[in-house]
């Protein structure tokens, strides 16, 4: 598994890197939109490639060939002025046909291909327009999600039902690391967790970024 995430993540890292140079992609409005949509988008395309091939390379090389594919149908909608006729299904079942038409599309990824994106999603937390994704790091996005699913689930869930600026996630993010690689409660019911912690959260919610964390992870 450990290299399914490396593989996964070095294409989402050099997607966002390639969204951030496009000088088209940072002059859109909707940026953060257009960038969730295609990762959404390379996200199922690795997936799919993979449960259908069991390929790591067939997985990067589709999933890369789409990256380019989107960024260039938004560029030709632009220059053509169909902005106002844009259909981001028809984009999504364009990068489908160029990548994965041979393939079963419908196919549904095993459960721990599933957590990996979904753990991926939380950590780059589209959500919040605050948060410039494309600084994420590679060795951050992997070192989190190495950690147990379950338990690195919670901590984000919880973690962002507060309000963080893009500096202050970065630390929290690092702070994360740090925190649950001492943590040895790996066992712990993590839903009876999160109970205990909503009854606080008012209590807690607005103490500084460095104790956030601690608190997330401290038991009841």
């Amino acid at each position: 598994m450990n290299e399914y995430i490396n593989a996964y993540v070095e294409i989402i890292i050099e997607y966002l890197d390639e969204m951030d140079k496009s000088e088209f992609m940072c002059a859109q409005s909707n940026k953060v939109f257009l960038v969730y949509t295609g990762f959404r988008a390379i996200t199922h395309i690795f997936q799919i490639s993979y449960t259908n091939s069991n390929d790591l390379n067939t997985a990067f090389y589709n999933s890369r060939n789409a990256y380019i594919f989107y960024l260039e149908y938004l560029e030709q909608i632009h220059k053509t002025n169909m902005r106002h006729d844009l259909s981001h299904t028809d984009a999504i079942q364009f990068l489908y046909s160029k990548t994965i038409s041979q393939m079963s599309p419908n196919s549904t990824p095993p459960d721990n291909l599933a957590i990996i994106s979904k753990l991926t999603e939380l950590i780059l937390w589209f959500d919040n327009e605050d948060i410039d994704q494309t600084n994420m790091t590679q060795k951050m996005l992997t070192n989190l999600l190495k950690f147990d699913s379950d338990m690195l689930l919670y901590f984000l869930e919880t973690a962002q039902l507060r309000t963080m600026s893009d500096t202050e996630y970065k630390t929290f993010l690092l702070d994360t690391c740090t925190l649950l690689k001492k943590n040895t409660n790996t066992n712990l019911d993590w839903n009876m967790q999160r109970v205990y912690k909503m009854r606080d959260l008012n209590d807690n919610i607005n103490m500084p970024i460095q104790q956030w964390g601690k608190w997330i992870i401290s038991q009841h």
